[in-house]
């Protein structure tokens, strides 16, 4: 009897903590990483600890246990201070090992020594002055979009928390309150949090996000607010040309709020009346509802910024001269797409665009986008003018040209349409471009900055196709 009431108040234990992990979890991932941050740092796993304490222990044994926890504080700083700085070039379970060395010493440490208040404040003092300054260069890491943890390391997670808080409350009479101090603010969270972000997204994630942990323990906020990147479509005509495979590209104004002064491809936002000209789209059927969205928005902001229309009119794409007598006859683009497209009853070439890439702007930059490039080979006679506004001209070019005269200087580059004009590089023809394409997966590409001795470089997947996953930074503008 007295074994089952034991066992069920052990169970109860375990169920609390693991609850509070879970809402604290939860809330951390849906306040963005400020907010974030400081729910991830704060004792999850340590107040329900506490709370079991005050039920059966004395005051004399909470406040010494208490003084002790304060103290480990410094070695979870230091933890963190270490995985932060060699997650990046280890393994998850080698940085974990060997960042748990300073805590498994200092909680070791502290078993003999008679702790007061006041060197406990100094102790956290110096350990944190100690970790900031060891993890000063990691903010320029860039990690991975926000994304909501599984239900499996969640409950993993509330599992490891729960049983390590419910053991050492159990046992706290026979350990005593040093150790019980020390044991109840073990990191679990941190740990179970860098292991889950090492193994899904690789050291420099792990780093970053353990670093905003760090900088929020004792109230510090290093991140930047968090900007939702805008669904977006960018589009590469392609035309075949003497010298070989041509790509239309546009000089964006020098005023632009994007990638101003830049060479790029023509593309931007989705607008949210692009939506309704699903009904212009005679192929809409075989496509889901954002991917369609995704290519009329392409389709219209190369229109809106070069003047070259992808859709077809009884059936034939349109020629230079039709589309000329079409805005005769029903206003200049600046009249409004929608209104040109629906009043001539046009059928949107949506079937024409092929999937090409899929890269999202780095979590630190103040404007971020969700971009999807498509290529598509050139209406025949339609002639590219650029719009005045947002782009100032418009031309064909080789991508071995433009990445010459970008590597001369001459043009400035964004790192994303860079990488693109190497891949595209690689086709001689329309046809060979377009084959090439459909035959590779899409990979998201999201860059990362790392430092490095020979200076900052930018990380790609492999398997994104660019033929490097390390490109040295240089003056490569990331807009």
């Amino acid at each position: 009897m007295i074994l089952t009431a034991t066992l069920l108040t052990l169970l109860v234990k375990v169920a609390i903590t693991a609850a509070t992990v879970v809402a604290a979890s939860v809330a951390a991932e849906r306040a963005g990483p400020v907010i974030g941050g400081i729910i991830v740092a704060l004792p999850v796993s340590a107040g329900p600890g506490y709370v079991f304490l005050a039920q059966q222990a004395s005051d004399a044994f909470i406040a010494r246990s208490a003084l002790y926890s304060l103290a480990m504080t410094a070695a979870t700083a230091l933890y963190l201070a270490v995985y932060v700085r060699i997650a990046p070039y280890l393994g998850a379970l080698a940085s974990v090992a060997i960042a748990l060395v300073p805590w498994l010493v200092i909680a070791a440490l502290l078993q003999r020594i008679e702790l007061a208040w006041w060197s406990t404040v100094i102790l956290n003092l110096a350990a944190f002055a100690f970790a900031l300054r060891l993890t000063r260069d990691s903010a320029a890491i860039e990690g991975p979009p926000r994304q909501v943890t599984g239900l499996r390391d969640l409950l993993l997670r509330a599992l490891l928390a729960g049983s390590l808080v419910a053991t050492v409350v159990t046992v706290s009479e026979l350990i005593g309150p040093r150790l019980t101090g020390s044991a109840v603010t073990f990191p679990v969270v941190l740990t179970t949090l860098g292991l889950i972000m090492h193994h899904r997204y690789g050291g420099h994630a792990a780093s970053r996000a353990l670093r905003g942990a760090l900088l929020a323990m004792p109230g510090f906020s290093a991140e930047p607010p968090d900007v939702t990147p805008r669904p977006a479509a960018t589009l590469l005509l392609l035309r075949d040309g003497a010298e070989g495979l041509e790509v239309l590209m546009t000089v964006r104004h020098e005023d632009a709020g994007f990638a101003g002064g830049a060479l790029v491809f023509p593309g931007g936002k989705v607008d949210p009346a692009d939506r309704a000209l699903a009904r212009y789209c005679a192929d809409k059927a075989t496509l889901d509802e954002s991917t369609l969205v995704l290519r009329i928005a392409a389709i219209r902001e190369t229109f809106e910024e070069c003047g070259i229309l992808l859709a077809r009119a009884d059936g034939a794409l349109l020629s230079a001269e039709l589309l000329a007598a079409l805005l005769q006859r029903h206003g200049r683009s600046d009249a409004g797409f929608a209104a040109l497209v629906a009043a001539a009853g046009l059928d949107l070439a949506v079937d024409d665009l092929v999937p090409y890439a899929h890269w999202i702007t780095p979590v630190d930059r103040p404007k971020r986008f969700d971009t999807h490039f498509f290529l598509a080979p050139a209406a025949p006679d339609q002639i590219a003018v650029h719009d005045g506004r947002e782009t100032v001209d418009a031309t064909w070019a080789t991508p071995d040209a433009v990445l010459r005269d970008a590597d001369e200087k001459r043009v400035k580059l964004v790192f994303a349409t860079r990488m693109n004009l190497v891949k595209l590089a690689r086709s001689r023809t329309v046809a060979d471009a377009l084959a090439a394409a459909r035959s590779a997966p899409i990979v998201t590409v999201m860059p990362v900055v790392e430092k490095t001795s020979a200076g900052p470089c930018i990380h790609i997947p492999e398997e994104a196709g660019y033929g490097a996953t390390r490109i040295a930074a240089g003056d490569i503008p990331r807009a």
